[in-house]
């Protein structure tokens, strides 16, 4: 995008929610073969020409950034939408992230890049600039007189400005719009996958309440909005309050997802019709919800609705793994977390779609293994890098959220967030190969290792973080010094591989003497006798193992300590979200697999298993159920199926299949989408005979290296390979 060729604009408003229409008519001579619109903004925007939308698809655009550092833009093909003789492009603008005007949970309203929505753009053909934006272009009042990315969105048919998408209507007595300052960052392409609507679904359920109110039940668990057609007298006001839970007697509970917001007004809209008396189609714009339940409350008895259906939205990525096995629930398990890691991808990873939004960075990184396996998210996650290195303050200190103003450095970050930057491009590389954000981010990691080093206590370790959260019992939580040093040392040993990959071979040396230095501090201050780590915890006990702390021969030890643990506690969980990460690899590499599946399929509480049992249909934040009921935070499941059960490990790209029959499943099978390469397919079923029959095939340019028992072979290109424990078959 040439930023020469066109002016930011912007309207200024009292009403910070109301959105407003900006204009330009223009006139196109003679038809170009071809033509793309380039279009830079700062919030959330649609944009129009001739009255057709640039892209149908598209919603929520942009994905989010952080503005002062870096502004994304989008290139359409629009040659089919001009016409010979006069045209019109119309932008709406609307506040998203950039412009939180209401007092906000996390200080967005304090954000220092904080301003009124704001747009650059241009179309050009072959050989000219046939309109862009400058002082020239013309504003108007649109029907969206209130959006706020945490509150709702309202739209009154009443307040539309007439002809806005007609090239001939007299838009002289319109305001001049406003030039203005870029919002700050760099202007660079877009990278990630837009958010699209990916399905509609109709209620599955609607109850009847006295004075005017209908609860409707979707069935799932969701993000997106709903999307209504009805008519009603002129003026009057339908009201949809988006809920995930309902109560005792059919109405839907808000509180447990409002109570980190102040204000009255939360996840709900607004549809009031006009003169027609009908509006079709309608949905929100500019913000979307978490939800299973609405409450629609309605004005006047002489309703009609026609049709209402939650819309499904998340990043268009595309689907690239999967399993089934013989176990119910474990499969249902995959549909939970498959469900929550798509609604807490919009533009951006978040917490959850209803009370923050947020760019949590610890949800993030413990999730992206089980988004690398399932989705080609690698290019989605690359935008949220940036959005976390524009957070990155000089000295390397980075805050718990991206994008963020001014919230999350003082609480919330930590080395087990922090890792963000760490983590997802060794996991990017691992499975993909690409070791382009490594190399892009390696100064950002350096600063931030001086950071950890600067908060080391006399002991060499690190007490800052907010540790294994959400535990069953709060106050039996592992001491964050030991999550936070593991993590620490985790962040210095991928320093190592990283400097190694990239030739910095002073640098290497440098990070294993750091390594070093932090696993000798922590096996003095936590390894004691009998496989004990720090507070005897679950989660300490396999911080140590899943990090590398203990010794080839001390590892077993404490592995086995853990197992005891975990079937004395009838295989009911006893962690929090780092726990829950590391715990059941620790369990599947020293041979208890068959343990770590009855963590997520026992029934009881607390486990994952019972929120099958009580009708989850996404991931829940806590144990109990209260708060969030869609958080990505305990989804590492399928990428422990795809590792252990399935048996594929990936490495650089490379891929080794050893998978591990557990008693507890009859079968197993799963499929992965390498980028680039080809397609691996695992299966393994158990004969009535005890034979496990174990299948792998491959597609494309895949190579692979079998290690199945006894049985050591490679194989590549389109190959399909059935073993008998030990013997070939075919």
């Amino acid at each position: 995008m040439n930023i020469y060729l066109a002016k930011w604009i912007q309207k200024p408003v009292e009403n910070q929610g109301h959105a407003y229409w900006i204009r330009k008519t223009f006139e196109v001579a003679e038809l170009p073969q071809e033509a793309n619109l380039f279009c830079a903004a700062a919030g959330f925007y649609e944009v129009y020409i001739n009255g057709q939308p640039a892209d149908p698809e598209r919603v929520l655009t942009p994905a989010p950034g952080q503005y002062d550092k870096f502004v994304e833009y989008t290139v359409y093909p629009v040659a089919h939408l001009l016409k010979p003789g006069k045209n019109v492009i119309v932008f709406l603008l609307g506040n998203g992230f950039y412009n939180c005007w209401e007092k906000d949970y996390s200080n967005l309203d304090h954000a220092p890049f904080r301003d009124f929505p704001k747009v650059m753009a241009y179309i050009e053909t072959e050989n000219t600039v046939l309109v862009k934006t400058d002082g020239t272009w013309k504003s108007a009042p649109s029907g969206v007189v209130f959006n706020s990315l945490r509150h709702g969105e309202f739209y009154d048919a009443n307040k539309e400005t007439p002809g806005v998408h007609e090239p001939g209507t007299d838009d002289s007595a319109w305001e001049e719009i406003k030039l203005c300052h870029p919002p700050g960052g760099i202007i660079k392409p877009e990278q990630g996958h837009p958010c699209k609507v990916h399905q509609k679904i109709d209620p599955v359920g609607k109850k009847v309440f006295p004075f005017g109110r209908i609860i409707y039940d979707f069935g799932v668990n969701i993000a997106g909005w709903c999307e209504l057609t009805f008519t009603a007298p002129p003026g009057t006001t339908i009201y949809l309050e988006y809920g995930e839970m309902v109560r005792d007697n059919g109405d839907v509970e808000r509180e447990f997802i409002h109570f980190l917001d102040n204000s009255s007004v939360f996840q709900e809209d607004r549809f009031t019709v006009g003169p027609s008396g009908r509006l079709e189609n309608v949905h929100a714009r500019f913000t979307w919800y978490g939800f299973r339940y609405v409450r629609m409350r309605a004005e006047h008895p002489d309703i009609k609705i026609e049709k209402i259906q939650a819309c499904v939205i998340h990043n268009s990525f595309r689907e690239i793994g999967s399993y089934s096995s013989s176990d119910s629930t474990l499969n249902a398990l995959l549909t939970l977390t498959k469900r929550s890691y798509e609604s807490n991808f919009m533009g951006i990873p978040t917490d959850c779609p209803h009370r923050e939004k947020n760019g949590w960075t610890g949800d993030v990184q413990l999730a992206c293994e089980t988004g690398l396996f399932l989705y080609n998210a690698e290019t989605d996650y690359g935008h949220f890098l940036d959005c976390v290195i524009g957070t990155q303050r000089p000295n390397g200190h980075l805050p718990c959220i991206a994008p963020s103003g001014v919230w999350g450095y003082n609480w919330g970050c930590g080395p087990a967030w922090d890792m963000v930057l760490f983590v997802l491009p060794y996991q990017i590389y691992r499975f993909t190969g690409n070791k382009e954000y490594i190399e892009r981010y390696y100064p950002n990691m350096e600063r931030y290792l001086d950071f950890c080093a600067q908060m080391e206590q006399d002991d060499g370790l690190l007490y800052n973080g907010l540790g294994d959260w959400c535990p069953v019992e709060h106050f039996r939580m592992t001491k964050a010094v030991i999550t936070s040093t593991g993590c620490y040392y985790d962040m210095a040993k991928k320093m190592v591989f990283f400097a190694g990959l990239l030739g910095k071979a002073e640098d290497q040396k440098r990070y294993q003497k750091l390594s070093a230095r932090i696993r000798e501090a922590f096996r003095k201050a936590f390894f004691k006798e009998d496989g004990i780590v720090g507070d005897d915890t679950w989660t300490a006990l396999g911080c140590a193992v899943f990090f590398g702390f203990a010794d080839e021969a001390e590892a077993p030890v404490i592995a086995k300590r853990l197992v005891e643990k975990v079937r004395a506690n009838e295989h009911k969980v006893d962690f929090g979200i780092l726990g829950a990460k590391y715990v059941p690899h620790v369990l599947a590499w020293h041979g208890y697999a068959d343990d770590a599946l009855k963590l997520f399929t026992q029934p009881e509480y607390p486990g994952w298993g019972n929120w099958v049992k009580l009708g989850a249909t996404t991931l829940w934040e806590t144990w109990s159920g209260l708060w969030s009921r869609n958080h990505i935070m305990f989804g590492d499941i399928p990428n422990w199926c795809m590792e252990h059960l399935g048996g594929i490990r990936l490495d650089g790209g490379d891929l080794t299949w050893s998978p591990v029959f557990v008693n507890g499943l009859d079968r197993f099978e799963c499929s992965c989408e390498i980028p680039e390469k080809g397609t691996v397919t695992v299966k393994w079923e158990r004969k009535k005979s005890g034979v496990i029959k174990a299948e792998i095939a491959l597609t494309g340019t895949l190579s692979c290296k079998c290690r199945l028992n006894s049985i050591a072979e490679n194989i590549s290109g389109n190959t399909k390979r059935t073993y008998n424990i030990r013997k070939v078959l075919s």
